[in-house]
């Protein structure tokens, strides 16, 4: 399972409690090099050396590598994906500890595939192809276990970049993360989706069940080779206009929109198109990899709305 989720790019632990810190990576490193799974694990390396080199230091959080704040914390901006309990001296010694066990394994005799493991399709969902990686869990019990959007990797190998962030976080003790902070539709800033369930109802089609001033709506999101398409569902709520989508993009991304109903990323090659007009708004909140620009759709009325995420000129 480690091995599907590094694969090339090397961004082991997107999903869940913790999503991106370093004390895990160095234990998915260990695992997986024990097991010879060395491409994998290669991946991995390099996604800790290069926030290394970033911050200066061994990291807490690999989503987000900066220097140490004076008083770093989950509340503070500058050390986004930290959780109440996180102690940056304890969790460096945690991970230095699985690195120096690393560092002393021998070389495997066989070197392994990922293709000989496998992910329980009612637990975590996902799809590769040579654009992308996308990956999202099925079931959970707090903020950080589910999320209406799935975690996306553009590109594969050491050029990939994190185009949609892990969202959620800690909302039940102080931090940076809200209501707000939930890729799911709202009303206004006032009132937003409640997830409801997550299912996987093909191969490459997810859908999303939540809860909006009362009414049920659906998302659901097909993984395509060289496109992600999402389609939000919702009832009329009276007068109410639904910000539809919300989904969040890493902020460190550029975004540009070019029509009512066009983004583009110039540097990732990546294009979204709606079925409404998008509106796009820089540093709305934080995800795990820090600030998040938020793109949202708005229609009064027959709410149903599509946006799709496209690499390149394909169709498909």
């Amino acid at each position: 399972m480690l091995a599907q989720l590094a694969g090339t790019h090397g961004f082991v632990n997107l999903l869940g409690r913790g999503a991106g810190q370093s004390f895990g990576a160095a234990c998915a490193l260990y695992v997986l090099l024990k097991t010879g799974y060395r491409d994998e694990a290669e991946a991995i390396l390099h996604r800790l050396e290069d926030a290394v080199l970033t911050a200066g230091e061994l990291p807490l959080n690999l989503l987000a590598p900066a220097p140490l704040p004076e008083n770093p914390g989950p509340e503070i901006p500058q050390t986004p994906g930290w959780y109440s309990y996180n102690r940056h001296d304890d969790y460096l010694a945690f991970a230095g500890y699985w690195l120096l066990k690393a560092s002393q394994l021998p070389v495997p005799k066989r070197i392994r595939s990922p293709a000989s493991a496998t992910i329980a399709r009612n637990t975590i969902a996902q799809f590769s192809s040579s654009y992308y990686h996308a990956q999202m869990t099925l079931c959970g019990r707090q903020n950080f276990d589910v999320s209406g959007a799935s975690v996306i990797v553009s590109d594969q190998g050491k050029p990939a970049r994190i185009f949609l962030p892990p969202t959620g976080g800690e909302q039940d003790a102080p931090s940076l993360n809200d209501q707000a902070s939930q890729p799911l539709p709202a009303i206004g800033e006032t009132e937003f989706a409640r997830f409801l369930q997550t299912r996987q109802i093909s191969e490459n089609k997810i859908d999303v069940s939540f809860e909006l001033a009362g009414i049920v709506g659906h998302r659901t999101i097909e993984f395509q080779n060289a496109r992600v398409i999402v389609s939000d569902q919702i009832p009329d709520c009276a007068a109410n206009e639904v910000e539809l989508f919300r989904i969040l993009i890493d902020g460190n991304i550029g975004l540009t929109q070019i029509a009512k109903n066009t983004i583009i990323c110039p540097e990732l090659g990546i294009k979204l198109i709606a079925s409404a007009p998008l509106h796009m708004i820089p540093q709305a909140t934080f995800s795990a990899a820090g600030p998040a620009t938020r793109i949202s759709a708005k229609t009064g009325q027959g709410h149903n709305v599509t946006l799709a995420i496209s690499w390149g000129d394909s169709d498909a």
